[in-house]
Parts: structure tokens; C-alpha cells; sequence
């Protein structure tokens, strides 16, 4: 059966060698580094879900696992939110996942993320975008 830890483990790799941004995983420190300018440095945020299962069989075998994950893409502005958004998708998307030795590829949600947000609840402030994949292990 497909572990959730273990597709948990695969996504933070792949996030966590994206160059150039911050990562971390479903946890952000209170004071997060700050580029020259004193704005937020381009982080990225993994939120892995545990995933449903579902059977695919007629045994009724639910060996199957939909799951999906958020990466919150966020920056010291709208243009550094968006640039690390653009480096999450190059290294996520298409990228492969191995359960039971074949590989699973990481697709985009079907669903926009929306807007550039703006969070004033910290300091200094920060733009931020939740950006969803899927994952589908038959």
C-alpha cells in the first residue's frame, strides 16, 4: 500500500532542490530571510495532503491513492511571489513520484490559485500564492 510519508518524502526533495528559493515544510520561521532590499527572499511552503483511496478494482481493493499538495509560493513583493512560483512549476511539474517501482507524474490542479495576496498579519509584509498539484498512484 502507498505511504503518505513516503510521497510526503519525494515532494520535499524535489521542493527542497528548487535553486534560489527558501523551502520549508508546512512550517515558516517567524523572521524568514530578507533580501537586500529588507523584503521577504522568495520562499516556498510544502503542504502535503494524506491523500484519499479508492478503488479502481472490482474486488474493492482500495489500493489506490488520489493526493495532492499546496506549495504556497511567497516573496517580499508580487514580482518575487511570481518568480518563485514560476521555479516551484519548473521543477514540480512533470516531475515523477516512485511508488512500488513505477513512477507517478506530478500534475497542476485544475483549479487557479487566484491572485497575488497580500498578507499585512506580518512583518514585514508578504504576497503570497497557494499553488495546487495532483498526484494519482493506481
Amino acid at each position: 500500500m502507498t505511504s503518505a510519508q513516503d510521497v510526503h518524502d519525494q515532494v520535499w526533495a524535489l521542493l527542497d532542490a528548487v535553486p534560489g528559493i527558501n523551502t520549508y515544510d508546512g512550517e515558516v520561521p517567524s523572521t524568514p530571510p530578507l533580501d537586500e532590499d529588507d523584503r521577504v527572499h522568495a520562499y516556498a511552503v510544502l503542504y502535503v495532503s494524506a491523500g484519499r483511496r479508492a478503488a479502481l478494482m472490482l474486488d474493492g481493493t482500495q489500493s489506490s491513492l488520489f493526493s495532492g499538495f499546496q506549495v504556497t509560493c511567497v516573496g517580499g513583493d508580487p514580482t518575487r511571489a511570481l518568480w518563485c512560483v514560476d521555479q516551484v512549476r519548473a521543477a514540480l511539474l512533470g516531475a515523477s513520484v516512485t511508488v512500488d517501482d513505477r513512477e507517478h507524474l506530478i500534475t497542476a490542479s485544475e483549479t487557479d490559485p487566484g491572485p497575488v495576496r497580500r498578507d499585512d498579519d506580518v512583518t514585514p509584509p508578504r504576497h503570497y500564492v497557494p499553488d495546487r498539484y495532483d498526484l494519482f498512484i493506481p
